[in-house]
């Protein structure tokens, strides 16, 4: 593919996706299924400007609309004894360390949005004031996403509606890690994306990072094209509340479209605020299904696209699972 019939990005946006501490389990996988042994794929980020998107002349569209947006989504829950914002790991370990991480000649191509998801019952996340003293602390753009809470589902984690909501708004990429993640390797952005886009087809699959803390035999944290959004609909399958969810990401590629990355780190700090969610162990039945089930949406993805990446299209939210929206996405809300 020439560089002549690649559409020049203004701007990558990267949106995370954050889990709680505490919702892992076990599974047996092999190291060497997870580990990529050949690096010779490795570029810059100057040089995958130019195969993000791969597009005809006709779906070439205004400069505001080639922005490739990362989505670090993050799904959090408050405690009891949590003071003010300045005692969350939000504000002391994630926030800060995804400002040492993006390089700057990431920073050229590169805007991180973080998005934050709570229940809609949580008292912290509900007061405006703790919500605009994080946005403040940070030039990184925070918006907040409020989901209702399920009195059926009482440990249910509202990830797909988050990341459905950062999907809508135009995100590209979404980064899944946890509320109390740090990242530790400048230029992850580069390394993930580089990866994704030498899979075959490209795009289709997930790769992850190293972290030596919890279950090392499954990805912990995960890093996606929004092809993924395409092909499951949701991030996660519904049916798993907090558990499970890693262990389906894992598996559901397979092991050539699966990488965890050796020269992506981050570092889990499960003492931060301690595990709290409790697990529904009866999920795990139903993971061999849900494995299967995603195995043959790959399959007929793969059969019905040619993966072209298209331009991504920026949607207004669906309202009908989301009890409030702060700030950039709730802007975008607003204009459309």
């Amino acid at each position: 593919m020439g560089r002549s019939g690649r559409i020049r990005i203004a701007r990558l946006i990267v949106v995370a996706s954050v889990t709680i501490s505490g919702f892992f389990l076990s599974a047996t996988l092999t190291r060497v299924y997870l580990e990529a042994d050949d690096l010779s794929w490795k570029t810059t980020i100057d040089e995958l400007e130019g195969i993000i998107l791969d597009s005809d002349e006709e779906n070439v569209v205004g400069e505001a609309d080639l922005q490739i947006i990362v989505a670090i989504v993050a799904c959090t829950k408050s405690k009891d004894d949590w003071k003010s914002v300045e005692t969350t790991a939000l504000h002391n370990i994630l926030i800060p360390s995804i400002e040492r991480t993006v390089t700057p000649s990431e920073k050229k191509h590169v805007r991180v949005d973080l998005v934050v998801g709570f229940d809609d019952n949580d008292p912290f996340w509900n007061d405006p004031e703790n919500r605009k003293k994080l946005q403040a602390s940070t030039h990184v753009p925070i918006s907040f996403i409020s989901v209702p809470k399920q009195p059926s589902r009482p440990y249910r984690i509202p990830f797909n509606e988050v990341c459905r909501a950062s999907y809508e708004y135009g995100a590209d990429f979404i980064a899944r890690v946890n509320d109390d993640s740090e990242f530790i390797t400048p230029g992850w952005i580069t390394k993930g994306v580089n990866r994704l886009s030498h899979y075959n087809p490209p795009w289709v699959g997930v790769v992850g990072p190293t972290c030596r803390q919890g279950n090392t035999q499954i990805l912990t944290h995960d890093f996606v094209h929004r092809t993924h959004m395409d092909i499951f609909e949701n991030y996660y399958p519904d049916e798993f509340d907090n558990w499970w969810i890693d262990d389906w990401i894992t598996y559901v590629y397979g092991p050539k479209r699966t990488t965890r990355l050796p020269d992506w780190e981050m570092f889990h700090h499960t003492s931060k605020h301690g595990q709290r969610y409790q697990v529904e162990q009866s999920l795990k039945r139903q993971l061999p299904l849900s494995l299967r089930r995603g195995a043959q949406q790959i399959e007929l993805f793969v059969q019905q696209n040619e993966s072209q990446v298209l331009l991504h299209q920026r949607t207004v939210l669906g309202t009908d699972r989301l009890a409030g929206v702060w700030g950039p996405i709730a802007d975008f809300v607003a204009s459309h």
